[in-house]
């Protein structure tokens, strides 16, 4: 539904939103989760994305996984909560090996620190 939308606004996110509740019906997967939570964010406010990534124990199932933790830092950063915020991409930054996905991290590090503050 994203892939066919002319713009991010024209998104019909409330959908998609629908069909990860769907999919966690079928494939409750972590992974599934974590995506379902970008949808939520787009769909609503990154407070209520942020809660559900963190009431859903994601933490300890997907310590490992570089999208969870960068998911976190966007949301967080977002909130205005820089300094939890860069220490989720530093998170996610220690677990990729791409070279693109490790510059754009150092990127919204910086950011991040750049809210934050000395």
């Amino acid at each position: 539904l994203h892939a066919t939308s002319a713009t991010p606004e024209e998104t019909p996110w409330a959908k998609i939103l629908d069909q990860y509740d769907r999919l966690l019906e079928i494939h409750p997967s972590p992974v599934v989760h974590l995506n379902r939570t970008v949808a939520l964010k787009m769909a609503m406010d990154a407070a209520t994305a942020l809660s559900a990534l963190d009431d859903a124990g994601l933490a300890s199932a997907l310590s490992d996984y570089r999208y969870y933790h960068s998911t976190r830092g966007e949301f967080l950063l977002e909130l205005g909560r820089a300094q939890e915020a860069e220490k989720a991409f530093c998170r996610a930054l220690g677990l990729s090996e791409n070279e693109q996905e490790r510059k754009h991290l150092r990127s919204r590090l910086q950011a991040a620190a750049g809210q934050a503050g000395p």
